[in-house]
């Protein structure tokens, strides 16, 4: 966990920086930039999630205590279509072509869908500090479906641990049966190849989204 952090500070500080993030986390944020960001998230979950669940076994998953979280984003922006009366495929953020196949080329194997979970697991823990910036921007009155963003229970940081506890776990014991063979790469490097892999893909999606303030 500390490579993973270490090796993924660069792209998470930058995306952070770009427009959509800027617009979403500005006082001035409203219901559609919040479904733009909903709309780029979703373009990313849909390529991605279904690709990193299919390589990872049951029994790893189960380690993890982890499930998918694309319904959610989808609850979420059904809910805010009915509420903008649009129909919920009118975001223009929810293409990402050539994404899928981007993906299913760069992750191939249990690490590699380890590390991509791991950004798509930080990207839900982080929902919660979204949810609390725009509760305080929208006020006691605020009634904006936070799904996707408020996924974790009453206990996120406990949930992380475990997370974290599991895929360190995992490593160990794998890198321990690789150890000396040379070749491939040990398997934490696939992990964090994996990841970046994974970030880059989200840093480019949101990028491409725009600064989010589509009407």
């Amino acid at each position: 966990m500390p490579r993973l952090r270490e090796r993924t500070a660069g792209i998470h500080a930058a995306t952070e920086e770009l427009p959509l993030m800027r617009a979403l986390l500005a006082p001035t944020a409203d219901a559609n930039t919040y479904r733009h960001y909903l709309g780029a998230l979703q373009a990313v979950y849909l390529a991605v999630e279904p690709v990193l669940y299919a390589n990872l076994s049951p029994a790893l998953l189960s380690a993890l205590g982890v499930r998918p979280k694309l319904p959610a984003l989808q609850q979420d922006l059904a809910a805010l279509a009915i509420r903008l009366d649009a129909s919920p495929g009118e975001s223009p953020a929810l293409r990402a072509p050539g994404l899928s196949s981007r993906i299913r080329a760069a992750v191939q194997g249990e690490p590699a869908a380890l590390g991509g979970l791991y950004v798509l697991e930080g990207a839900t823990l982080g929902g919660r500090v979204i949810a609390r910036r725009l509760r305080q921007h929208w006020g006691p009155d605020c009634n904006m479906p936070f799904a996707f963003l408020e996924f974790r229970g009453a206990n996120p940081g406990s949930e992380w641990r475990r997370f974290g506890n599991a895929i360190n776990l995992w490593c160990a014991q794998h890198d321990g049966d690789a150890a000396g063979l040379g070749d491939p790469p040990l398997i934490g490097d696939q992990v964090i190849e994996g990841a970046i892999a994974v970030f880059e893909s989200m840093h480019q999606a949101f990028r491409d989204a725009g600064p989010g303030d589509k009407p």
